[in-house]
């Protein structure tokens, strides 16, 4: 006579796919629709947003444009340097686009912005080392580790957006956002320009490390913002 799965100290096969479909179910419960376009302009997360995105737009645009300039102002070389900085920052700067995303997935928003962050701020002190010193290796820091956090323009905003927002009005909040997202990319060309005619590259970039301190404290902001919007709208507003 055959023993019952119970006697073995076994369970019923089903059991398994019960316990699949529970943690499917929760997975669920736990998904958050969002708020629509009209009650997240309206927050205080999307003042955070906002300047995340005009700190990333004047980060990136008002350095990555300006560098080659100040590299042959210093070197002298007729461009020879300037040349090398930027193919070792465009190699780099692939890695970085790569590895970003992978962060933000596993070890959250805020850690890895706090991470790139200090990158930015550890390659903008090499480009204030190299105008102080005129030592070559040290233009490099800005390749390698400014380049490295690059991936804040492409994969931040995006991913941002839906983790404060939720997916509701998705589409209609991002180009929203990305208006002032190009304001700030052209606006930080020009504001280089100034900072650097009146006191020189070597406070412009000290400028920008303000600046990406400033991008980090407006991320854990909006972050903060959209925990309260999911804790008002817990089922999306209607």
């Amino acid at each position: 006579m055959k023993r019952s799965p119970a006697e073995y100290g076994t369970e019923p096969y089903r059991t398994g796919n019960k316990d699949a479909s529970a943690t499917d179910k929760q997975a669920q419960s736990n998904a958050w629709v969002g708020v629509s376009k009209k009650v997240a302009t309206k927050s205080s997360a999307w003042f955070c947003v906002l300047g995340v995105v005009i700190c990333i737009g004047i980060l990136s645009a008002g350095v990555t444009t300006h560098v080659p300039n100040f590299v042959t102002s210093i070197a002298k070389d007729g461009g020879k340097l300037q040349g090398t900085v930027l193919s070792v920052y465009s190699v780099v700067s692939i890695v970085g686009m790569v590895g970003g995303g992978a962060l933000m997935d596993k070890m959250g928003i805020r850690k890895t912005v706090l991470g790139a962050a200090v990158l930015v701020i550890v390659g903008l002190a090499s480009l204030y080392a190299y105008s102080v010193t005129g030592t070559t290796m040290l233009v490099f820091g800005y390749s390698i580790f400014f380049a490295i956090a690059m991936f804040l323009p492409k994969v931040l905003p995006a991913v941002l957006m839906s983790k404060v927002f939720g997916t509701k009005d998705y589409a209609g909040i991002y180009a929203f956002a990305n208006l002032f997202f190009l304001i700030g990319a052209a606006f930080g060309s020009v504001l280089t320009s100034i900072i650097q005619g009146i006191a020189g590259y070597g406070v412009t970039w000290i400028f920008y490390m303000v600046i990406a301190v400033l991008l980090f404290l407006a991320v854990s902001g909006a972050i903060s913002g959209g925990e309260k919007l999911q804790s008002k709208y817990p089922e999306g507003d209607n």
